[in-house]
């Protein structure tokens, strides 16, 4: 008998856990679904990329016809793979390649397979890479790392940083003056468009914030939120819906 109970206490043990576990799965995936695609009221998936506001084959046209006779001649698709790769907008990317190795045929692209000129400890001369790829992808990495990932994701507000227009001991004509302008110019140059022209004809949202930042309630943490109260996770979830 008390066999008999014993096992029956374990069978209803068993299918309580399964309920439980099964619950708790079908939350996660409910909230993954419903949650992670969704930012401000916005889906993610429909709002205007940096990546999709420029003309990828005029890019590629354009930036061949230059690169003829280079070191990147035939190699603008790969390049641009390696910029997504890396999470750098295309047509910037190029951009600033065609600026820093006129299109491919300067000495740090055919010597130093270095074309975005990405400095070693001191000169540029520091930083030699076995191939044209891979000085590409480190450049792209370095985009990536020092300015992209840090919010500078324009010519604006990357130059100041990529090339200083005061100390710079590379510049000794003042050629950094013109940098901004240049990278602007070759941008649009490759069917790059301005982002305040932009329509987001692939039928993207773009997102203008004018309110306030959203305030911490510990009594109000947000809808569903599963978390345990007080842990970063459950402020995390709670201010994301907020």
């Amino acid at each position: 008998m008390k066999s008999r109970l014993l096992g029956l206490g374990c069978v209803c043990l068993i299918l309580i856990s399964g309920v439980f576990f099964g619950f708790i799965i079908i939350m996660g995936s409910y909230l993954q679904t419903e949650k992670d695609d969704d930012v401000g009221g916005y889906n993610v998936n429909n709002m205007c990329s940096v990546d999709s506001n420029y003309n990828q084959e005029k890019a590629v046209t354009e930036f061949e016809k230059n690169a003829k006779g280079g070191a990147l001649e035939g190699k603008t698709k790969k390049v641009l793979k390696i910029a997504k790769d890396e999470d750098v907008p295309g047509a910037l990317f190029l951009a600033i390649i065609a600026h820093e190795s006129d299109w491919g045929k300067g000495v740090n692209a055919t010597k130093q397979k270095n074309p975005l000129s990405v400095m070693g400890s001191g000169t540029i001369h520091d930083s030699e890479f076995p191939t044209i790829e891979e000085g590409l992808k480190a450049g792209a990495e370095n985009l990536n790392k020092e300015y992209i990932s840090k919010g500078l994701t324009t010519p604006e507000k990357i130059g100041p940083k990529y090339a200083p227009t005061v100390g710079a001991t590379n510049d000794p004509e003042g050629s950094n003056n013109n940098w901004i302008p240049t990278i602007k110019q070759i941008s649009k140059q490759l069917g790059a468009k301005d982002k305040k022209g932009s329509d987001c004809s692939k039928g993207g949202k773009e997102i203008k914030f004018s309110g306030k930042l959203p305030k911490w309630s510990n009594s109000d943490p947000g809808k569903l939120n599963l978390y345990t109260p007080g842990q970063c996770t459950w402020y995390a979830f709670g201010i994301r819906q907020k």
